[in-house]
């Protein structure tokens, strides 16, 4: 079980879909377009700000080496 999952069109792409959302007691599924296009927009900031895969790697690094 993950701490919560994106599922579902993205943004500015199509509408409908939905969006799963994973806690404790399993799944919790969202069909309703306004909600799931909240999510659509917030999953798209994420990952436009998210670093790369290899300066997470870096950053992971400089941080192991501080401990």
């Amino acid at each position: 079980m993950g701490g919560g999952g994106h599922r579902g069109a993205g943004a500015g792409r199509r509408r409908g879909g939905a969006v799963a959302i994973d806690h404790l007691a399993g799944t919790f599924c969202v069909e309703d377009q306004a909600v799931v296009d909240r999510y659509n927009l917030a999953f798209e900031h994420l990952r436009a700000t998210a670093l790369s895969a290899r300066d997470s790697l870096a950053w992971v690094r400089r941080v192991a080496e501080r401990m």
